[in-house]
């Protein structure tokens, strides 16, 4: 499991609520993948994708781990670093429109996780077992 690297500056903080960032650093943590690898996972342009990677690759979250050359080009892999921690203070300071787009961010990234549970079929009985405890039976 990787370590958390707190974030003690508000920029870096605003930096992570960008919900695609976000969703690159879940597809990233622990494993290593490409940027067209991940574009393709997340049905998101490719790049749009590689330029969040470079972007938090330039915060540290994520390291460019191996070059691949492919068809006249060189593929990038990278791998996260350190899974961020906002810090309370500074968590604090950051505003509001920030923070709602950060909460976003991470409750898009668990629907899209239930979701693709569910559609496989991996989790009905654990599904089932969450609606009757949410119903009260």
């Amino acid at each position: 499991m990787k370590q958390y690297q707190n974030i003690t500056n508000p920029a870096l903080a605003k930096a992570l609520a960008h919900p695609l960032r976000s969703r690159i650093l879940a597809a990233l943590e622990n494993r290593t993948a490409s940027p067209s690898e991940i574009a393709e996972e997340l049905n998101a342009p490719l790049g749009v994708v590689s330029y969040h990677v470079r972007r938090l690759q330039a915060l540290k979250f994520v390291k460019l781990v191996k070059r691949v050359p492919r068809r006249g080009a060189v593929e990038h892999y990278y791998t996260t670093v350190a899974g961020p921690h906002v810090t309370n203070s500074v968590w604090s300071a950051t505003p509001t429109v920030v923070k709602e787009a950060a909460v976003s961010a991470a409750l898009e990234g668990i629907g899209s996780n239930v979701s693709a549970a569910a559609a496989a079929g991996a989790s009905t009985l654990r599904a089932q077992q969450l609606a009757c405890a949410t119903n009260g039976r």
